[in-house]
């Protein structure tokens, strides 16, 4: 794992991890530090250690609501590793399928306003603020509906080293590859 500090922890079941692969490619792009654990747990490392290392760092941590959420054993332990004080003033809840009617809804999160972020629609329209409030600045995403045409010029994330310049509007030809690279 990096030695840098996480602004948000993506805390979610592993069959939600569709949507927060979207979550976490948004948030990365417009500039929001995640700690995503298949991005960011590194080859070898102790997976415990490091998910605890950055709920312990991380400003916010984004619970991805669900009822897999709300009976994964691996939440749990992810959810119960922290400090009850300090993750009262963390937590930011999404909810992608209802769950609060479970009995195995954890009772800390009762009492938290969640976005409903169950459609695509729905979480089009509160993406800006959810990235805003973890800290980022929203893109622009209107653009990336015309997949005739090279995707926009985006910076690479930090660990990413490209040593030559951007050939922006001279590059042609293979859009649906760039379009792969983009979305990855």
């Amino acid at each position: 794992m990096a030695t840098s500090t996480y602004q948000v922890f993506l805390n979610h079941s592993g069959k939600d991890k569709e949507f927060v692969k979207e979550l976490y490619r948004r948030l990365t792009r417009d500039g929001v530090k995640c700690f995503f654990d298949i991005e960011s747990i590194g080859w070898g490392d102790n997976w415990v250690m490091a998910l605890e290392r950055a709920i312990d760092e991380c400003a916010y941590i984004v619970f991805v609501l669900s009822p897999d959420f709300c009976n994964s054993e691996w939440v749990e332990v992810e959810r119960t590793s922290s400090n009850p004080a300090a993750l009262k003033r963390k937590v930011r809840p999404l909810t992608l399928h209802p769950c609060r009617h479970l009995p195995t809804f954890p009772r800390f999160l009762r009492q938290s306003q969640a976005i409903d972020v169950s459609s695509g629609a729905l979480f089009n329209e509160s993406y800006p603020r959810i990235c805003r409030e973890l800290g980022g600045v929203p893109g622009d995403d209107t653009a990336l509906a015309d997949r005739t045409t090279v995707p926009p010029v985006h910076r690479l994330p930090k660990r990413y080293r490209m040593p030559y310049k951007s050939l922006g509007e001279g590059f042609v030809g293979r859009v649906a590859e760039i379009w792969d690279l983009y979305d990855s």
